[in-house]
């Protein structure tokens, strides 16, 4: 996928959060190790290899994508379940008031994000203070970015995230 991405327009610094150079240097440093390069980042092959960790077949993005997709044999994320015996009630995974948008036309494009910086606690907790990711300071989590597919990006303030989605494996995302 990372290197597919190169015709229309990415480039290796784009791939990370400038407020958390941290993923940056942790991509760097996996990128000598596993190539034997004493050297960063520099093309989008690199980067592929480097944000590539044990155990994981894919690159880490370092953000969550709220862009409906199939897992299994279900969609989601989906505000409203669309099939099956409870098709039209409110996903109990979700947190969010209309669906995430699958296509720039949904009328959802500029309500609901299809990419935010990476907030997320384990064990199903949805209280922000056991999160991490999303921009920090003195170690709390203090505000994140959110891309809408009207190609708008918004700020929001730790007094204004709120858990969104609960994945299968407990993990919770919030924006």
């Amino acid at each position: 996928m990372i290197t597919n991405m190169g015709p229309y327009g990415l480039i290796v610094p784009m791939w990370f959060c400038p407020v958390r150079p941290e993923n940056l240097q942790e991509a760097n440093q996996n990128f000598r190790t596993r190539s034997g390069e004493n050297r960063d980042i520099s093309t989008l092959s690199e980067l592929a290899l480097g944000v590539r960790y044990e155990g994981f077949t894919y690159g880490v993005i370092y953000h969550s994508v709220f862009i409906p997709r199939v897992a299994g044999t279900a969609l989601y994320p989906t505000v409203y379940v669309l099939s099956g015996p409870m098709a039209g009630a409110k996903h109990p995974n979700a947190n969010e008031l209309y669906n995430w948008p699958r296509t720039t036309s949904d009328p959802n494009v500029s309500r609901v994000p299809i990419l935010a910086d990476q907030i997320a606690a384990g064990g199903g907790s949805k209280n922000l203070n056991n999160a991490g990711g999303g921009h920090r300071y003195n170690n709390r989590i203090v505000s994140t970015k959110l891309l809408f597919g009207d190609g708008r990006v918004e700020g929001r303030k730790e007094s204004q995230i709120q858990w969104r989605w609960q994945g299968s494996a407990g993990w919770v995302a919030f924006y």
